[in-house]
C-alpha cells in the first residue's frame, strides 16, 4: 500500500473485474478470500474464483460445501471455504459445522479436487458449552488447524490431524464483547489475534500450547491516537477527543498490515513500518456545485 519505487512499477501488474449487469446491487456481495492472484467472491449464495491476473482469466464457480445429514435439534450451521497454500498452488477446503442444543458439534472438512468437494477428514465432538458467537464471522485455516469464535472468552479450534476440536482461551482480559477482535493466519502454524479497543491495537501471537491464556504471546502495541492525529484527520486529537468510529476492516496474513475505518475513511496499517496510510475517503461535494438532473 505504500508508494512503490519505480524500479518496481514494470513487473508490477493491476487488473479489475465486474458482477455483470447488476454489480451496483453490492449487498449481498463480499470478497471471501484473496491469496496468489486467485480473488474468492461470494454473492447472491454463489461463490465465484476470480483470476483477474492470469492470461486466461474468468471465473470459476464453485458451490459451498453440502450438509450432511442435518439433525432435528440443530440450532446454527457453518459453511464457509478457506483457502491454504502448497508451494504454488492454492487448494481450497469446505468447511462445515452444526452445532445440536446438547453442545455436539459435527464437523466436515472437504478439499476442492476436479470441481467437486471431497471429503477430508469429520470430528463430532462433545462440547462443554454452547458457542454464544456467530463462528462464521472470523474462520481462520492455519497450518493443519481451523479457529473460530466460541464464547466472549474463547476460541473453538478444529485440529485436522487428530480430528479433534480445542477450547483455547483468549488473552488475559480480552474478550470478544469488549473491544474489536480479528484473528490472522500464521503461515508455518498458529495464529495471531488483533485487538482494537479504545484507540489501542494490540496483536497476540499463540504458537501452540494446551489453550491457556499463558499460551499467548503480546508481540506489538499501537496506539492510533497520536498516529490519526499526525495524519490531520478529522475529529482526531492526541488529548482523547476525538470523535469518530475506529473499527478493524480486515488484517493480513502473519498480521502483516490491518485496514481500518476511522470515521469514514478507510487506512491502511503497515505492522513493520508502523505506517498509517489513508487509502480511501468519500468525496465531499462541493456546496456550491449544482448536480446534473
Amino acid at each position: 500500500m505504500r508508494p512503490q519505487a519505480p524500479e518496481l512499477s514494470s513487473v508490477l501488474h493491476r487488473a479489475m473485474f465486474g458482477f455483470g449487469p447488476d454489480k451496483r446491487d453490492s449487498s449481498s456481495t463480499g470478497i471471501v478470500d484473496c491469496r496468489k492472484g486467485s480473488v474468492l467472491v461470494s454473492r447472491k449464495l454463489v461463490t465465484g474464483v476470480h483470476r483477474p491476473l492470469r492470461p486466461e482469466g474468468g471465473t470459476a464457480i464453485v458451490l459451498l460445501p453440502p450438509i450432511q445429514n442435518l439433525e432435528e435439534d440443530t440450532f446454527h450451521t457453518v459453511r464457509q471455504i478457506l483457502s491454504k497454500e502448497d508451494g504454488n498452488e492454492l487448494l481450497y477446503f469446505g468447511f462445515t459445522v452444526e452445532f445440536n442444543e446438547q453442545g455436539k458439534a459435527t464437523a466436515h472438512v472437504y478439499v476442492l479436487e476436479d470441481g467437486g468437494w471431497h471429503i477430508h477428514t469429520s470430528a463430532t465432538p462433545q462440547l462443554p458449552e454452547l458457542p454464544i458467537l456467530p463462528p462464521e464471522s472470523n474462520i481462520v485455516l492455519s497450518g493443519d488447524k481451523i479457529y473460530m469464535p466460541n464464547t466472549v472468552g474463547s476460541i473453538l479450534v478444529l485440529d485436522l490431524t487428530s480430528t479433534s476440536f480445542i477450547i483455547l482461551e483468549l488473552p488475559d482480559g480480552v474478550r470478544y464483547d469488549d473491544g474489536d477482535i480479528m484473528l490472522s493466519r500464521r503461515d508455518d502454524c498458529g495464529v495471531y489475534l488483533i485487538l482494537l479497543k479504545e484507540f489501542q491495537l494490540r496483536i497476540w501471537l499463540h504458537k501452540g500450547g494446551s489453550g491457556s491464556v499463558s499460551d499467548w504471546l503480546l508481540v506489538d502495541t499501537f496506539r492510533l491516537r497520536k498516529m490519526c492525529a499526525t495524519m490531520r484527520m478529522p475529529n482526531c486529537t492526541t488529548d482523547g477527543a476525538s470523535t469518530f468510529a475506529l473499527k478493524i476492516i480486515d488484517v493480513g496474513d502473519n498480521a502483516e498490515f490491518v485496514f481500518l475505518e476511522m470515521g469514514k475513511s478507510a487506512v491502511y496499517l503497515d505492522i513493520k513500518s508502523t505506517e498509517l496510510q489513508k487509502v480511501y475517503k468519500p468525496a465531499v461535494l462541493d456546496s456550491n456545485a449544482i448536480p446534473d438532473c
